[in-house]
């Protein structure tokens, strides 16, 4: 009678407690997304589970929970689908429990509940696909269900509660919630998804439904989610987003005349709120002023540095000022201390390149010293002799594993070409050809460094070693430190 539909990207070690307690529920079954789950979780599920059918997502490295929990439903064959997290825990008896309870006309929340739990529902299919399911433009944490539970209800399907003591949860942070998400704040996330949402309703109720196609739904998201970012990371509490209805709606008044209509969104934390996913002022001008020793980190992704200015051309996280490196850096001369770089400059064409070392000269003050790191080209050279220590082939192992799905196996010719050619890589250098640059571009003391570690204090620890398996990054990246005299 019940279709479980349990999604996974990375928490296989909640799934391992959760997943047994779903599986024995008499008069249900069970559905397992592995969503490109690093873990493997179909092998896991398949080992342990074989009655429980697996639906696998590949080559997908950002997590959608709508797109997975879709898929899951397309799998499911029960007429009553319950949507339900890794890290929840039903009890033995929640099925037979629920079974009774279950009527057309309603869907079905814990209660109480606790907001670990908010996502957590049963719904009647029918009524699942008559709203379409998840609306998959939404992206990163948060709001999915909220959008769920409001189209059911305006399908006219009534919330009913189920005793909350069937449920509990596993804890855990929000660096697990947001791991797999483009924007790694959830606060700054959910401020994104929820203008969207109610810039959706109401279009919806303007236009209807059927003129808010996916394509218009991901262009409104994308701007929505742009303007937020941009406020988030400049520090602002507030955002203003406006909606031209298309040119449909115009309205002719007289010959010459035209009516245009816009809805105009203002967002404000009401007085006393706590700021939640707003960070400090980051503008460089204060950085400067507040800051006797100033370092400047370009390129940071979401790899932040304490007491550094972080810079990144699209900020995905809070705190974070935009910066096009391949642009006039737009700091007067010899305006900071220290500079750091990693795994930027292989994006640039090698004449950008030299560009951003020279403005990187200009900008750092005499006697300071900039720290480059970067892919090794002879490391690519090396991993395709027959010879393989057991850490380059650890290297294509978990390349394969994590970019590679379509690989037949996990071989040097593979991970080579995904290298040179992904990722946006224009040119790869090797220790001669980087020497060389920041020669030309001014810069003197070149010397190469191992990872993490540096003959100045505040330049000692800096990679982002965390975001592959141990070794791997030290394998593949070459560090240059250069002074300016």
């Amino acid at each position: 009678m019940i279709s479980f539909i349990v999604t996974c990207k990375g928490r296989l070690h909640h799934l391992r407690q959760s997943l047994p307690l779903l599986a024995r529920q008499p008069g249900a079954e069970c559905v397992v997304v592995d969503y490109d789950c690093p873990d493997r979780t179909r092998l896991w599920v398949a080992e342990h589970f074989p009655s429980v059918r697996v639906v696998h997502v590949r080559d997908a490295p950002l997590f959608s929970a709508s797109r997975a929990r879709n898929l899951g439903a397309g799998a499911a064959t029960a007429p009553w689908l319950c949507f339900v997290d890794a890290d929840i825990l039903v009890a033995d008896d929640f099925a037979a429990t629920l079974a009774p309870l279950l009527h057309e006309g309603s869907y079905y929340r814990p209660q109480p509940v606790a907001w670990e739990q908010w996502g957590m529902h049963l719904c009647a299919r029918a009524d699942f696909e008559r709203i379409g399911g998840y609306d998959e433009v939404l992206a990163g944490w948060g709001s999915e269900d909220n959008d769920i539970y409001f189209r059911l209800e305006s399908l006219g399907r009534r919330p009913a509660p189920f005793p909350g003591r069937l449920i509990s949860s596993l804890p855990h942070g929000d660096e697990e919630r947001t791991r797999y998400h483009e924007v790694r704040d959830r606060w700054v996330n959910q401020r994104i998804n929820a203008v969207y949402l109610q810039v959706k309703y109401d279009l919806v109720r303007q236009l209807g439904a059927a003129a808010l196609g996916q394509e218009v739904r991901q262009t409104i998201y994308a701007e929505v989610r742009r303007t937020v970012l941009q406020d988030a990371a400049q520090g602002a509490a507030n955002s203003r987003f406006e909606v031209r209805l298309p040119d449909s709606t115009e309205i002719r008044l007289m010959p010459g005349w035209a009516m245009t209509r816009r809805l105009v969104y203002e967002m404000t934390p009401l007085p006393g709120t706590p700021s939640a996913g707003l960070p400090p002022q980051k503008a460089a001008a204060d950085y400067l002023a507040a800051h006797a020793t100033r370092k400047l980190h370009i390129g940071c992704g979401d790899h932040l540095l304490e007491g550094w200015l972080n810079t990144d051309l699209r900020p995905r996280v809070p705190g974070v000022l935009p910066l096009d490196a391949t642009q006039p850096l737009p700091f007067p001369d010899e305006s900071f201390d220290y500079l750091f770089s990693e795994h930027l400059i292989e994006h640039m064409a090698y004449a950008q390149g030299r560009h951003l070392l020279a403005e990187c000269r200009r900008i750092l003050r005499r006697g300071g010293t900039m720290r480059l790191a970067t892919p090794d080209f002879a490391f690519l050279v090396d991993l395709y002799k027959p010879e393989k220590s057991a850490l380059q082939q650890a290297y294509l192992d978990w390349s394969k594993q994590r970019h590679l799905p379509w690989a037949p196996a996990a071989e040097d010719i593979y991970v080579i070409n995904n290298s040179v050619r992904d990722w946006g890589h224009q040119f790869i250098y090797d220790d001669k050809a980087m020497r060389h640059a920041l020669a030309a571009a001014g810069f003197s003391n070149i010397v190469r460094c191992p990872l993490m570690t540096s003959r100045i204090e505040a330049l000692c620890g800096l990679e982002n070693e965390g975001r592959m398996p141990p070794g791997l990054l030290a394998l593949e990246t070459m560090v240059f430190e250069a002074d300016r005299d």
